[in-house]
């Protein structure tokens, strides 16, 4: 009989769910833009409409809230997943799940996205 092992968490930073409504848009034409699902000092999933227009070398992103007060502009970044999501069954819309590692950030983004996530996060549910 085999056991199933439960999959090692590889993230350096613990992710955290944003409380109230934050986006992100992806430099420098916003070809792409998501809400943010959750994010760490490290990186940030998010999910967008899966016929938006794939972005041309895109490296930097900008973070923000609902009614477009950024937090964070210019963040470096890499994508590290970007597989399709299946959240809403009963959607015609197909949508997409994004996954990103942030770069080296300034002293100033990093104060930036250290006082966001306190002041706009909540702890992630434990996953089964």
């Amino acid at each position: 009989m085999s056991v199933a092992k439960k999959p090692v968490e590889r993230r350096k930073h613990r992710r955290l769910s944003i409380s109230n409504g934050a986006f992100v848009a992806l430099r420098p034409h916003y070809q792409r833009i998501g809400q943010v699902v959750d994010i760490s000092m490290g990186g940030l999933a998010f999910t967008y409409m899966a016929d938006q227009e794939s972005p041309n070398r895109s490296f930097e992103a900008d973070i923000f809230l609902a009614g477009g007060v950024f937090c964070c502009q210019g963040v470096p970044f890499r994508t590290i997943s970007d597989c399709e999501s299946y959240g809403t069954a009963f959607s015609s819309i197909k949508m997409r799940r994004s996954g990103l590692q942030f770069g080296e950030l300034t002293p100033q983004q990093q104060v930036q996205l250290e006082r966001f996530i306190q002041e706009h996060t909540t702890p992630r549910e434990a996953q089964p």
